[in-house]
């Protein structure tokens, strides 16, 4: 697992940052014998405006870079949506739709609604909730399709 709290998407994509680091991270654990079966992505707050650049944009880089660079080229990808009441939201849940809709192996889940006061960050059950989601989405897309 790796996770970065309060981080932003650019500093996922820029040279050298957080994803670099995953990267390599994902590399020494799968040399030692790990197995690397997906990612669940959920952005918040943090540099989702578009001062930032075009966030489908940057996000669709890191999905091939990671692919590529860890050869998993249909690596499944689930992310989720972003509270309504969440700064940018509407770009973001606007770009998940559109990576969704283009990107194989890529699914989005319906955040929970349910917030703390401040709006943004959510509580424990919301939290719960939305990790459920997220494992059950990302098991959908790992399952072995059935035979007709």
């Amino acid at each position: 697992m790796v996770a970065v709290n309060g981080s932003s998407l650019m500093d996922w994509c820029r040279d050298g940052g957080l994803l670099d680091q995953a990267i390599e991270f994902i590399r020494e654990e799968t040399s030692r014998g790990a197995t690397f079966e997906g990612i669940i992505w959920h952005q918040g707050e943090a540099g989702v405006g578009s001062e930032d650049g075009n966030y489908g944009e940057m996000l669709e880089q890191l999905i091939h870079k990671l692919r590529s660079e860890t050869g998993a080229a249909d690596l499944p990808f689930v992310a989720a949506t972003l509270p309504d009441a969440s700064p940018n939201a509407a770009e973001v849940n606007a770009a998940l739709d559109r990576l969704a809709a283009s990107l194989p192996g890529f699914t989005i889940v319906d955040g929970p609604r349910k917030t703390m006061s401040d709006a943004v960050h959510l509580d424990t059950a919301a939290s719960e909730s939305l990790g459920i989601a997220m494992a059950e989405a990302m098991m959908r897309l790992s399952a072995p399709e059935a035979d007709p």
